[in-house]
């Protein structure tokens, strides 16, 4: 696989070989550190490229993460289960828990899935609540953005935060540090 930034600074393409030889270009991508992209660095789809990843690529971000094709900052990992960090954060410490198993859509899961997911975030909502403080952790399912199931678990501090327009970037720093303190608290 290699990494070539595209004409935006925000973004990055990530190409790789299909067994044939041809590049398979899996889409713009937002990565954490753009000239050094570290091993663990976090991803998120780019906003520009979610309607063409949705229509064109048959490769799937979230299972080239399980993969260790793509780097993320994973914090927790069971036999059937990641979660990691967003690019951008609703509040720091929002989580992004999926299958690993690649479904598209939540309710196309079968009922053991269904119930091992929800028994996963329920596993990891207390620590998340301990680590940063929160009030409340809040859930959404969305699934628009990349084509797997994913569950947001968003530390919440007041009734109104759960809005995915009020994410941003935290530092590395503060990556870092939420990520050792949620590790700890998941190991436990």
């Amino acid at each position: 696989m290699r990494i070539m930034r595209n004409s935006q600074a925000h973004a990055i393409l990530l190409c790789g070989s299909r067994a044939d030889g041809t590049e398979n270009e899996f889409s713009d991508y937002d990565v954490a550190a753009f000239a050094d992209v570290p091993a663990d660095a976090s991803v998120l789809i780019s906003a520009e490229s979610r309607a063409r990843n949705m229509a064109t690529s048959t490769t799937c971000i979230f299972c080239e993460i399980v993969a260790r094709r793509l780097p993320a900052t994973i914090v927790f990992e069971d036999a059937e289960h990641l979660a990691f960090f967003p690019l951008e954060h609703i509040n720091p410490g929002h989580l992004l828990l999926i299958p690993k198993r690649h479904v598209d859509y939540l309710f196309e899961m079968d009922a053991p899935a269904l119930h091992a997911l929800w028994s996963a975030a329920a596993e990891l909502a207390p620590g998340l609540r301990a680590v940063t403080a929160a009030k409340r952790v809040g859930v959404a399912v969305e699934g628009f953005a990349v084509p797997h199931v994913h569950v947001h678990l968003v530390p919440l501090h007041a009734p109104d935060e759960l809005n995915p327009t009020r994410a941003k970037s935290i530092s590395q720093g503060e990556t870092d540090r939420l990520a050792k303190l949620l590790r700890e608290a998941f190991d436990a």
